[in-house]
This record gives C-alpha cells, sequence and structure tokens, in this order.
C-alpha cells in the first residue's frame, strides 16, 4: 500500500516546478523522465500538470532518481529560466 502525505498547494506546485525543471534541463520527455525515475509517464504528466500528488514512495523514487534532496523539493524553488536578451 502507497504511503500518502498530505501536501499543501503551494509545495504540490514547488515540486512540479522542480520535476518540469529537470526534464527541461536534461531535454527529456515525460517517458524518458518516468523511465529514470520507474515510474509511469501519465504519472510524471499529472505531477508536472498539478493533477496529482506524489505520494511518500513516489517522493523517494523523485529523490533518488535525480539526485536531490528532500529540501530542493520542498523548501525551495527550482533556478528561474533564462530570458531571453
Amino acid at each position: 500500500m502507497a504511503s500518502r502525505v498530505e501536501i499543501d498547494p503551494v509545495t504540490r506546485a514547488r515540486i512540479a516546478a522542480w520535476v518540469r525543471y529537470y526534464r527541461d534541463r536534461r531535454g527529456w520527455t515525460h517517458e524518458r523522465l518516468g523511465k529514470q525515475l520507474g515510474l509511469a509517464t501519465t504519472t510524471i504528466t499529472n505531477i508536472i500538470n498539478g493533477k496529482s500528488t506524489p505520494g511518500l514512495d513516489t517522493l523517494i523514487k523523485m529523490h533518488r532518481g535525480l539526485h536531490r534532496s528532500a529540501d530542493d523539493f520542498l523548501d525551495t524553488d527550482p533556478p528561474a529560466a533564462p530570458r531571453d536578451s
């Protein structure tokens, strides 16, 4: 049974932004990122689109697969995208 964690909307948006950031930074598709993390493509899509709140086991897979600490996903925002001059 998957462990569920209560995540507030701000933190859920932050997690989505980090997943999107790492996907874009690597130039990966949702499918490629899902394979890297051991998650279904639909799971990645739903997290990025804010339609799904990842459970604890999914958060652990994300942290391990992206080599990031929990603090990155939960306590900080990803770097801003560079602006075109």
